[in-house]
């Protein structure tokens, strides 16, 4: 609902709305709550015979709302698709003269395209405020803040399991003396990433693999462009909670057997 009305004429399409009708957070409620009530793919038979057997002709006759709303838009997510595919087709053609005149304007020193290549950013764990003592300041979240932020309701509302082995300190060799005794969830860098890296594996200075990035922060969206040191910040979950979470809460052994490590809890 962030988007300008003039950008988003298809969401009435999608929505079945009515010609005029006002598209705001509570009709998109609404309309989904009647979708979820109504819907039938939630039959565990009815999408593997859609999937084995299904026609063009029983989608079209289906009245189940998702189905119906994907036939809808169907039309409108092609003719962006060819929209796409024609300014790719136009770009491809004016690429060449656009890296000349690159080449001309930095006088030959144009660095390579590393689309497709590996790429390694270095950095350090660093929070927002490095040089502050405050425990809220730190570059790491703790499971003690997920117990804090819990509300027993969407989006904040973890699972019972995970709050009982927080509430329950069960952290094993997972701990960290230097959090208190804590497990680390997630923790802060300067790495510097881009669309693309979530998942990438974050090494310490030994190579150990200590997390994995998944985010950044808003601050940093512009770090493609200009990269700002002081407010550009990546998000890793610490491995030590993933293999926490495999170990005691997810039957996980098995896992962590096939990558060399000894379940501890």
């Amino acid at each position: 609902m962030q988007l300008p009305e003039a950008d988003r004429p298809w969401l009435a399409t999608l929505l079945d709305a009515r010609k005029g009708a006002k598209i705001d957070e509570a009709l998109i409620d609404r309309t989904l709550d009647a979708w979820y009530g109504a819907q039938q793919l939630e039959d565990e038979k009815l999408r593997i015979s859609l999937l084995q057997t299904g026609t063009l002709a029983q989608l079209k006759a289906s009245k189940d709302p998702f189905l119906k709303a994907a036939q809808r838009i169907w039309p409108i997510v092609k003719a962006e698709e060819k929209k796409t595919d024609t300014r790719q087709g136009e770009l491809i053609l004016v690429t060449p003269a656009y890296v000349e005149a690159m080449r001309q304007v930095l006088g030959g020193q144009l660095a390579p395209d590393a689309n497709a290549s590996l790429r390694i950013t270095y950095g350090t764990v660093k929070s927002f405020k490095p040089e502050s003592k405050d425990p809220a300041d730190w570059p790491f979240t703790t499971a003690s803040q997920i117990l804090a932020k819990d509300t027993g309701k969407e989006p904040f509302n973890a699972p019972k399991k995970l709050l009982a082995a927080i509430k329950a300190k069960n952290y094993g060799p997972y701990a960290d003396p230097a959090l208190g005794g804590e497990l680390a969830i997630d923790f802060l860098s300067d790495l510097d990433i881009t669309g693309g890296n979530s998942g990438s594996p974050t090494l310490n200075g030994k190579g150990e693999l200590v997390g994995l990035a998944f985010d950044g922060n808003i601050e940093g969206v512009a770090s493609d462009v200009v990269f700002n040191p002081a407010t550009t910040r990546t998000i890793q979950v610490d491995i030590r909670y993933a293999l926490w979470t495999l170990d005691l809460l997810d039957g996980g052994d098995h896992l962590l057997k096939e990558m060399g490590i000894t379940p501890k809890l």
